[in-house]
């Protein structure tokens, strides 16, 4: 969630209401998920003027645009996260990256992409032998 936040954000954002939703969102996995959603429904009334401004082009056209738009895009992708699914009762113990088994996959996916040319069927054994199955 942070890396997909900070894309729209950037590392140092200009505005000061983007800045404040950095900081929100660097800490998200400091506090749990009702901190972080009471946050940043505190956040976002005091910004909700400039989330919403719009102007019009230089030349006077009537294409109308929203300013801030990376700042609009990035918390329209918070809160439907919230709570967070680690942080489930029915979730204890889960860890809150999917690193180790991404890490596995591709592992997985070297070993197929060296042997490019090998049969469906071949593919299928070497993925069960991969996985301790065959």
């Amino acid at each position: 969630m942070i890396q997909i936040v900070r894309r729209y954000l950037t590392w140092r954002p200009r505005l000061l209401a983007a800045r404040e939703l950095k900081v929100l969102v660097d800490n998200i996995v400091n506090g749990d998920g009702a901190e972080f959603e009471n946050k940043y429904r505190h956040w976002k009334p005091q910004w909700v003027d400039m989330l919403n401004r719009r102007s019009t082009l230089k030349s006077g056209d009537d294409v109308v645009h929203t300013q801030a738009a990376a700042l609009r895009h990035a918390q329209r992708r918070l809160l439907p996260v919230v709570p967070f699914t680690y942080q489930l009762p029915k979730c204890v113990g889960m860890p809150n990256t999917n690193n180790k088994i991404e890490g596995t996959f591709t592992d997985l996916e070297k070993n197929l992409n060296n042997h490019s040319g090998m049969s469906k069927e071949n593919r299928k054994q070497s993925i069960s032998v991969f996985w301790g199955i065959g």
